[in-house]
């Protein structure tokens, strides 16, 4: 993964500043790092570089702007004024050079327009291009909090940019906004000034590009960190179901049959077992019979080329009558097309055939940069970043929430006799953490039988096992020794006795 950190840095040589550029770079491995607003010339930028451990560095003649990287990348100067900072910027991870440009707007409204004009010229040299910084402006009034209200006229030609650059905002995890003026009460202000764009190209890449808006500190912006995830080797695509599918006459047939298979045991696992055959039915039959979408539109555009240029040639009725024929066949492919795109671009509010392709295509594109789970906390509190992590929790998340609401539909059971705190309390059926769990009931054999058929249900489709080794049940004083006997019986648990320890925390009787 490749890490970059754009900062507003408000002043940089000075030792605590420094000392936080330091940390940052080595907590988050941080390969380029851009800073604006230094306020030191550009004599002082060799002497920063170096206290940051970086061995290369380039900066806009005002010293606005300064950039320092590492050896692994390549960066030339493509253009510069006192507001951006421009450069091509090739690494062996990335298939392709990319431009990469940094921006501190200005204050004042006339500097900000010619900025606007001059980033619409930057934007289109060709290939992937980002833009990072701050960008002094908000475009809605959910990115300020505090002082007067937001005016729409102040964002309008930030905005028409944007869209005559045509880039796209990849969000952001963390705090909301990224400036604060420090003031207190009332006349505190919060804005999202700072923000990472792309281009189409950018989005085509086999890149996962996400942006974290870090803690203040030392300034009064929020450091940008922006991560370069480079998708390697093939990852299993989820099962989607397309509408376009439903316009097929052969389609209710593939499910019917598919659905109607025999199944035995209990309801659970026939419906999964009915579930799975539709599934892979629908697979089987969408690359068999209805095929690539693309491939289709492509086959029919060149059957009626083939056509025409037949016609031209020798005119006859036959062939007029197939062109017509391959002409319908090519518009219900498109339509095809166009439904399809705007399932994924999840629009509603257009009609089959008013589709343009490069909209629907960059709807869905931005939809997918912005729908990656870059972060995810774990039980301890503990920020993780790691694919392979982060599947592990989510796939711990979805097992932990099926048990426990099974657990929690046992008070409907009829043979279930629910554990009360207090005679009109709610009843308490168990509770989770990560991969333990108690389980509270009376302990009568009807009441065991149901928590174990829930367990033993849970095994079976999560393919996880109760470690029974590390298991106990704990019961009250009184309880005869016949039955703790039924007890370590039915779930072949070993009985303790209170207080235990359980996550840390001690358990003990009484109040």
């Amino acid at each position: 993964m490749i890490k970059a950190l754009f900062w507003n840095v408000r002043g940089v040589d000075n030792a605590f500043t420094i000392a936080q550029l330091r940390k940052l770079k080595r907590m988050y491995k941080i390969f380029l790092l851009a800073l604006c607003e230094p306020k030191v010339g550009r004599v002082r930028l060799d002497i920063i570089r170096r206290k940051l451990g970086f061995p290369q560095a380039v900066s806009n003649e005002e010293s606005r702007l300064w950039v320092m990287f590492d050896h692994d990348f390549s960066c030339d100067l493509l253009a510069a004024s006192s507001q951006f900072l421009a450069l091509r910027v090739t690494h062996s991870a990335f298939r392709s050079s990319f431009v990469a440009v940094f921006v501190h707007a200005s204050c004042v409204a006339h500097e900000c327009e010619v900025l606007w004009h001059q980033l619409v010229g930057v934007c289109p040299i060709g290939g992937p291009v980002i833009v990072l910084g701050d960008f002094n402006v908000i475009t809605g009034a959910n990115e300020k909090k505090g002082g007067r209200p937001f005016c729409a006229r102040e964002s309008d030609s930030f905005l028409g940019f944007v869209e005559d650059a045509d880039l796209t905002d990849l969000g952001f995890t963390g705090s909301q906004f990224t400036w604060c003026n420090n003031c207190w009460g009332r006349a505190r202000v919060w804005k999202r000034l700072d923000r990472v764009f792309v281009n189409q190209e950018w989005l085509n890449l086999a890149v996962t590009t996400s942006v974290a808006h870090l803690s203040r500190v030392a300034s009064d912006h929020s450091p940008l960190l922006v991560s370069c995830s480079i998708a390697v080797g093939w990852v299993p695509t989820s099962f989607r179901f397309l509408d376009v599918w439903r316009s097929h006459p052969e389609f209710q047939s593939v499910v019917r049959q598919a659905w109607e298979g025999e199944g035995e045991g209990r309801p659970i696992k026939v419906l999964l077992r009915k579930l799975k055959a539709v599934k892979q039915a629908l697979r089987r039959w969408n690359k068999e019979v209805f095929r690539n979408i693309f491939d289709r539109v492509r086959e029919h555009e060149a059957k009626v080329s083939a056509l025409e240029c037949s016609l031209e040639e020798g005119p006859s009725e036959e062939g007029l009558y197939q062109l017509v024929q391959a002409q319908d066949e090519l518009k219900q492919s498109l339509l095809t097309e166009a439904a399809f795109w705007r399932q994924k671009s999840c629009l509603r509010w257009l009609r089959e055939g008013d589709a343009n392709s490069k909209f629907f295509h960059a709807q869905v594109k931005q939809r997918r940069a912005r729908s990656c789970i870059h972060w995810v906390k774990d039980g301890d509190g503990v920020w993780t970043e790691e694919a392979g992590r982060i599947e592990d929790l989510a796939v711990a998340f979805f097992e932990a929430e099926v048990l426990s609401r099974r657990l929690n539909e046992l008070p409907r059971v009829s043979r279930f006799v629910p554990f009360l705190v207090s005679r009109n309390s709610p009843p308490l059926t168990h509770l989770v953490y990560a991969n333990d769990i108690i389980v509270f009931c009376n302990g009568g054999k009807r009441s065991l039988g149901c928590v174990w058929e829930v367990l033993q249900g849970y095994q079976e489709v999560s393919g996880q096992l109760v470690n029974v080794a590390k298991s106990c049940f704990l019961v009250g004083k009184k309880t005869s020794v016949a039955h703790r006997r039924i007890i370590a019986h039915v779930t072949g648990f070993c009985p303790r006795s209170l207080p235990v320890t359980y996550l840390g925390c001690l358990l003990f009787g009484g109040r």
